[in-house]
């Protein structure tokens, strides 16, 4: 053989060679192109299912389910197929209504926590959640006066968490009455027939209370239980991850358009939301009113420095509660508490203001600056300021607070909130609420910092 014919025929094979591998790539690229369509496709569908859950459902119901969102459309039992149908579906879905009755649920705080209660619930049942009133403590002359809703949260941020109405909207839709009511005062298997009945009589006086505040018609839980929904016998006393309950029973699920939820409060000791906490903490938030002076008091009072948020709850009123209706463990506590030398107290404040080297104290308490305490605190720790000093601002609407105890209370929680490190009053409710919006953050109590467990 030639040589011309050796270099021809292994011309000929290094050809097929590169032909081979050229198709090889070619089928390589478009097997790599479809893969990244697959993946590209899948990824923008999520973003658009996120989206159109977080509109129509909300923040609160997207952050279970954000990691799989189709396998959530898979599951409707009615699938629809363009958006047009989706959003139609989802605004059908949307029609029910959970109004939480605040009145009679304890303080404004113990009310925060019964709405937070309340939207978990009514985000997990397809409920749309009424904006209700909130109204003040208990213990308050006020009680009686209502306190809106963007007086106290800030509803724009609010409403991304889960479908709301306004109250004059659910009237309109729900021709001014509530057709039923969930039944918080049924709050223990173990509740003796008596105390039952006297929680369901309180609820009950409270919620007429309130309806003759908002001009709403509510059942009468006394003389018509066919309008009360209770709690099924077999959920176990003691804290129950609410999610767990929703998901595992039929707790809540109705279909009975306008639903009343009656002394959440009552519920607070079976259930809880703090597996929520981390997504509530960014939504349910106060009013930009509050939001706003408590900017200017950082600015003006404690100069952008790095300071402590100190919650001081311990007035008498609630040492009745917490040294005589209590656990022994606590009332052990709270009279170890009662007993404690001013000395110790400034003492373990300065000592968290060394260690997280602040600058400045904000005191928020009920009593008196002329009470003994407060007076030693002033007078041992200089750069410690107290309400009284919000009134020497010139801003008159921070100074029109003096008067208004309701929205001074807000803003000296939103100014805790803030802090660098904050100082809470152990089984305090107002102290509790701050914790959550810290999401946790850099929180100590009264009295664990000073004494011995």
């Amino acid at each position: 053989m030639s040589v011309y014919a050796v270099f021809h025929r292994k011309k000929k094979v290094y050809l097929s060679v590169c032909c081979l591998l050229l198709v090889y790539t070619f089928l390589c690229n478009i097997a790599w192109y479809y893969a990244m369509s697959e993946i590209w496709n899948s990824d923008e569908m999520k973003k658009l299912l996120l989206r159109e859950l977080r509109r129509t459902k909300g923040v609160l119901y997207t952050s279970s389910i954000e990691e799989n969102p189709v396998e959530y459309f898979s599951k409707q039992e009615q699938r629809t197929s363009s958006h047009t149908d989706l959003k139609e579906s989802f605004e059908e879905k949307r029609t029910k209504y959970l109004v939480p009755i605040l009145l009679g649920n304890q303080g404004p705080n113990n009310q925060l926590q019964s709405l937070k209660l309340s939207a978990v619930i009514a985000s997990y049942r397809d409920r749309t959640i009424v904006r209700a009133p909130f109204f003040e403590h208990h213990t308050d002359n006020n009680y009686f006066v209502i306190r809106n809703f963007n007086e106290t949260l800030d509803v724009r941020l609010f409403s991304k968490l889960l479908p709301t109405a306004g109250m004059e909207e659910f009237y309109r839709d729900c021709d001014g009455r509530i057709d039923a009511v969930f039944n918080g005062a049924n709050w223990s298997n173990g509740v003796s027939d008596t105390d039952y009945r006297r929680t369901v009589k309180y609820a009950n006086d409270k919620m007429k209370d309130w309806a003759r505040l908002t001009n709403l018609k509510v059942p009468n839980m006394l003389r018509e239980p066919d309008k009360v929904i209770n709690l099924p016998d077999d959920i176990p006393d003691g804290y129950n991850p609410l999610r767990k309950v929703i998901d595992s029973t039929e707790v809540f699920k109705s279909e009975i358009k306008c639903v009343g939820f009656v002394y959440p409060y009552g519920m607070l000791g079976r259930f809880y939301y703090h597996d929520y906490v981390p997504v509530l903490s960014g939504y349910v938030t106060r009013s930009p009113e509050i939001r706003r002076m408590a900017g200017r008091v950082i600015r003006n009072l404690l100069d952008r420095r790095r300071y402590l948020g100190f919650h001081w709850r311990y007035n008498e009123e609630w040492k009745r509660q917490w040294c005589f209706r209590n656990t022994p463990k606590e009332v052990k506590k709270c009279r170890k508490l009662n007993t404690t030398e001013a000395d110790t107290i400034v003492d373990a404040v300065q000592n968290i203001m060394d260690v997280y080297n602040l600058e400045v104290v904000y005191l928020a308490t009920p009593l008196d600056v002329n009470d003994k305490l407060v007076a030693e605190l002033i007078r041992k720790l200089p750069n410690l300021y107290t309400r009284e000093d919000l009134f020497d601002l010139s801003r008159s609407e921070v100074r029109a607070l003096k008067q208004d105890n309701y929205k001074l209370s807000l803003l000296e929680q939103e100014l805790c909130t803030r802090s660098t490190v904050f100082l809470g009053s152990r089984m305090s409710s107002w102290s509790s609420m701050v914790d959550e919006d810290r999401n946790h953050r850099d929180v100590k109590y009264v009295p664990d910092v000073f004494l011995q467990k």
